[in-house]
């Protein structure tokens, strides 16, 4: 849909008693949604699915980080499965 063909659209949905300044604040709501929706087209974004994932900032729990704030071995055998050392 071409811009004019919006901005006619947008007029025809408002009301027949509708002032000049409800249709310029409709006509530039649709301006900024339009220019939000293609702004990361002209930055030359991509979409989502070529995306990497960023290794976590923080790096594992040790064991000794752990038992130092849990006293329960399950727990910890819980809080730790992803980390690089084993109980």
């Amino acid at each position: 849909m071409s811009i004019r063909d919006t901005v006619i659209d947008v007029i025809r949905k408002l009301p027949a008693d509708a002032s000049l300044h409800d249709i310029a604040r409709e006509i530039e709501l649709v301006a900024a949604l339009r220019e939000g929706f293609e702004e990361p087209e002209r930055a030359g974004a991509t979409s989502s699915r070529g995306a990497r994932v960023r290794p976590p900032l923080v790096p594992p729990v040790t064991e000794a980080e752990l038992r130092a704030c849990y006293d329960d071995p399950e727990e910890i055998r819980l809080l730790n499965r992803f980390g690089n050392e084993s109980i």
